[in-house]
């Protein structure tokens, strides 16, 4: 039986009657997340990582006589350094950007209940054939807390304009993902380029246009400083909004912007390795990395940005040879 996709899966575990009943709904699932809120609080939402969700299920298809304690404890232990990690890097974002384009944040602990049909669904029959029909389980984890932004709980009451960076995959290519560098490159900047091409009346915005730019500035003064990239991969990791007026022909003059989420996954080291480290696991992290440079890049091309991105900024380049062959 093959897996089902976890979007199935997690609906089914927020449709249960153990989730149901605590007045859950699930409103969003991320590459690393799962975003819901709870009823009775509307100013919060509340996301769940996906990797300990992993884990933790994963103990328990692997036998029956783990410490269930010590399972968790371990879960939350790593759980809690990940959060460590975020929060510095958050702050270090904050200096750069301004705290008034992040939104709040906590943690608490979180118990979720666990059926054998839950971990069929996600495992699959084989994986659980030995689990018993009534198995019922609570595992305990960290949730995060965030303020909710009204841009995103409210969409119709306001313009939403995306910023995701396009993230060329293997059926962006005619044949095997297993490309050169210069082939994989020119894919990337030919799917860029028209991303860029449907954004062209956002640039030339008189009201959203300088926004745009200055968020581009922004986050190439991150990077130079830093060395990494921010997460503008997901749909809704930066929002930039505009509420409507009663007037829906009045021009739109007053757009913001909010991080949801900006730092990339895992421990905060995981992204910080060369291209020539990268390279012997099959270039993972080149399409993250070079797809960012190139779009923030010619972004500040359009906007005359002067001291605009290079790839040498990024730590993934910096001292290899293959800046030469991507440029």
């Amino acid at each position: 039986m093959p897996l089902p996709k976890f979007e199935e899966v997690v609906k089914h575990i927020f449709a249960s009657e153990e989730l149901s009943n605590r007045k859950l709904n699930l409103i969003n699932m991320g590459a690393e997340k799962v975003v819901f809120e709870v009823e009775g609080v509307p100013d919060k939402v509340f996301k769940i990582p996906i990797s300990a969700f992993n884990y933790r299920t994963a103990s328990i298809i692997q036998g029956t006589d783990i410490d269930k304690k010590e399972c968790d404890r371990q879960v939350i232990e790593g759980q809690m350094v990940y959060w460590e990690d975020e929060m510095e890097l958050e702050e270090e974002a904050k200096m750069i950007f301004g705290k008034e384009h992040f939104l709040d944040r906590g943690i608490f602990r979180v118990t979720i209940p666990l059926t054998k049909t839950m971990l069929v669904k996600y495992w699959g029959e084989e994986k659980t054939k030995l689990i018993p029909d009534d198995f019922y389980e609570e595992v305990k984890m960290l949730a995060e807390s965030q303020d909710a932004l009204d841009a995103l709980t409210n969409p119709s009451d306001y313009y939403n304009i995306p910023f995701g960076i396009y993230l060329v995959k293997g059926k962006d290519f005619t044949s095997s993902y297993d490309k050169s560098v210069e082939q994989f490159t020119a894919v990337v900047k030919t799917k860029i380029d028209e991303q860029l091409e449907m954004m062209k009346d956002f640039i030339l915005d008189e009201y959203l246009g300088p926004v745009l730019k200055k968020i581009v500035t922004d986050i190439t003064r991150y990077t130079k400083k830093t060395g990494r990239m921010m997460d503008l991969f997901g749909k809704d990791n930066l929002i930039i909004f505009a509420k409507k007026e009663q007037d829906l022909s009045s021009e739109i003059t007053n757009y913001d912007y909010m991080f949801i989420e900006f730092s990339m996954v895992g421990d905060k080291d995981d992204f910080m390795i060369k291209f020539e480290e990268d390279k012997n696991s099959g270039n993972k992290l080149l399409p993250y990395y070079y797809s960012y440079y190139y779009f923030i890049h010619k972004l500040a091309e359009k906007f005359g940005i002067e001291d605009n991105l290079k790839l040498e900024d990024l730590y993934y380049f910096q001292n290899s040879e293959v800046v030469n062959v991507v440029k």
